[in-house]
């Protein structure tokens, strides 16, 4: 089953706002498993322009540039410092949340765990393809009846040697230790002070 859909953008809680008024997200949604579906977004240059200016600005925060507060960089200064490739990179990581949110959101998926992107790769048309894997929960028509039904169960049989080792394992795991006056014996617990000499001098 292949599903595509434009979806238009939202503003999850924890996302920036987006700039301009309304945003469209490509989705294709294949059916990979029983229960797990590959979620296909594309984002378009325009929204990775928008991506980067976030970028920009979050990393201007973060990093101490002389001349500039902090924030107040411009992202041409970001991105001479940075490069344009670790700022792209940045810009990726910073829409795809709010772009996958979006799309799980509008087709009506319900992830059983969190989505695991498995491939980003740059888009013919420019901008970039990014899939995701996600987990369904399993569907029930209907609730089966289980009234009235008996389940068997083997009474496990135990006899009195593997009840003596399990009293015996308790006993030791749980035994307090005493200092002994004689030579040590097998199952004693010995504390031993060790020191290696090298010409009849202590090694350190």
């Amino acid at each position: 089953m292949v599903v595509v859909q434009e979806v238009a953008g939202s503003n999850p809680v924890g996302h920036p706002k987006i700039p301009f008024e309304e945003s469209f997200v490509q989705t294709e949604v294949k059916e990979s498993g029983r229960f797990e579906r590959t979620l296909t977004v594309h984002l378009d240059e325009a929204e990775l322009e928008d991506a980067k200016d976030r970028a920009a600005r979050k990393l201007s925060r973060e990093m101490k540039i002389k001349g500039f507060r902090p924030g107040k960089a411009p992202r041409s200064v970001i991105e001479r410092m940075v490069g344009a490739d670790q700022l792209r990179t940045e810009a990726i990581e910073e829409a795809i949340p709010e772009a996958v949110s979006s799309a799980i959101d509008e087709n009506g998926l319900e992830p059983v765990t969190v989505p695991q992107v498995s491939a980003i790769r740059d888009a013919e048309e420019g901008g970039i393809d990014v899939d995701v894997r996600i987990t369904l929960w399993p569907a029930l028509e209907a609730i089966p009846d289980f009234g009235g039904r008996t389940i068997e169960m083997e009474r496990p049989s135990v006899d009195d040697t593997e009840i003596d080792a399990q009293l015996d394992a308790l006993r030791n795991q749980f035994a307090e230790l005493e200092a002994a006056d004689r030579p040590a014996i097998d199952g004693d617990f010995v504390m031993v002070n060790l020191t290696v000499l090298k010409d009849g001098a202590p090694v350190e």
